[in-house]
């Protein structure tokens, strides 16, 4: 259980994690519905939402915020193109002793690229406060047809050590599989977990591919990564990629894992919506924090303020991807401020952004500049260009682009 920090200091911490979430393209909920609401007359009546599975050590708050986040946005109808957002919730103050939490969320895409942003701002956001040793421990359960196989033989699995297990787990076994499956309060569930079929092995050839794509991601941006097959998130809740994300070093035993501290939930929910009461499943991922002891820098009032952005980042094909990650992570350590979308892939959308929000210059990745380590800077005002190498950018912008 986590010491609760001041009001102050969550304050401090909400407004350096807004800061970081919008230098890496995402906008505040609240705006977002505001702004598409004022477009709508009439808006969909969804029902009630379904109560979060409470099994194992995963918060409850989890799976309501994604359901909330997924309410209000299919209430205003944002369901046409990617949308980064980050949403800020606070708990029932009734229940003194529960936290305040807030999220990230990206809604309307596929790619792989969603996972790498998600957990590149939430390491940003943790480091910058003054977390050490980031990590993230991830697993995939596979799109829905991988997850039915998954499950059939994991219930055959579990079926056959029923009466191995405790009495409380027999009860949530009957009701739901998967939430013993992540059930960490008895050893006898843990010794059990350790030979059951795990999900990496019935994902289809698409699932497959994605989850190495995000892998791929991690490594380009040197976050460290453990896969851990035992990680499951909530069955009404996740498909595909789930993760944690820790404080502490990533060890061979899991005795001293368990020592690390964590401080985010995240995973996809793409096939929630359906479950809510909307038509169709619309792809979404999001990350959790609770705020709790967050910010080891917020007392100190470490938390800088960032310059307006002169720069727009676009990109064109994963290789570009990977470079845009890298080179993002860079501007922001010189503190060039920038926008960017990296969950977008055509040029000429791309361009139109650029050129709505009246930024002055654009780095453009492409699959040849990704494989030269290069970039392309344009003066939107000019239309002059030039290739500049990704070592020399930094001193590029702040001479040329005065940044």
């Amino acid at each position: 259980m986590h010491n609760p920090i001041s009001s102050s200091d969550r304050k401090l911490f909400i407004a350096h994690a807004q800061e970081v979430a919008s230098f890496y393209g995402f906008s505040a909920l609240e705006e977002k519905v505001k702004e598409e609401r004022a477009k709508h007359k009439k808006n969909p009546v969804l029902p009630k939402l379904p109560k979060a599975s409470t099994t194992g050590d995963r918060p409850e708050f989890y799976d309501t915020e994604r359901y909330r986040v997924l309410k209000s946005f299919i209430d205003v109808g944002i369901i046409n193109s990617p949308t980064p957002l980050f949403v800020h919730h606070d708990t029932d103050t009734a229940k003194k002793e529960a936290p305040t939490y807030f999220g990230l969320d990206i809604m309307c895409t596929t790619k792989s690229v969603a996972e790498a942003i998600i957990i590149q701002t939430s390491a940003t956001i943790l480091s910058e406060a003054g977390h050490k040793d980031i990590y993230v421990e991830i697993n995939s359960l596979g799109d829905q047809e991988s997850k039915l196989l998954f499950i059939k033989e994991c219930s055959a699995y579990y079926r056959k050590h029923m009466q191995d297990l405790p009495a409380e787990c027999k009860d949530a076994l009957r009701r739901n599989m998967l939430d013993v499956m992540h059930c960490t309060k008895h050893k006898e569930c843990i010794l059990i977990q350790e030979e059951a079929p795990k999900p990496l092995n019935f994902l289809s050839d698409e699932s497959r591919d994605h989850f190495q794509e995000v892998l791929e991601y991690l490594e380009n941006i040197d976050i460290p990564y453990r896969i851990n097959t035992t990680l499951m998130g909530t069955h009404e809740c996740h498909t595909k990629t789930v993760f944690e994300i820790y404080a502490g070093f990533i060890s061979d035993s899991e005795e001293e894992n368990a020592k690390n501290v964590l401080l985010a939930q995240g995973g996809r929910y793409d096939e929630l919506p359906r479950k809510i009461g909307f038509r169709r499943n619309l792809p979404a991922i999001g990350i959790s924090f609770p705020l709790d002891t967050q910010c080891p820098k917020c007392a100190a009032g470490e938390i800088r303020k960032r310059p307006e952005p002169r720069i727009f980042l676009i990109q064109i094909g994963f290789s570009a991807k990977l470079l845009s990650l890298k080179v993002i992570n860079m501007l922001r350590k010189e503190n060039i401020e920038m926008k960017q979308s990296l969950s977008r892939d055509r040029l000429g959308n791309q361009l139109l952004q650029a050129e709505s929000m009246k930024i002055p210059y654009t780095i453009i990745i492409g699959q040849r500049e990704a494989l030269e380590k290069t970039v392309i800077v344009r003066n939107m005002d000019t239309r002059s260009q030039e290739s500049v190498s990704v070592a020399d950018l930094s001193k590029y912008l702040h001479t040329v682009a005065k940044c």
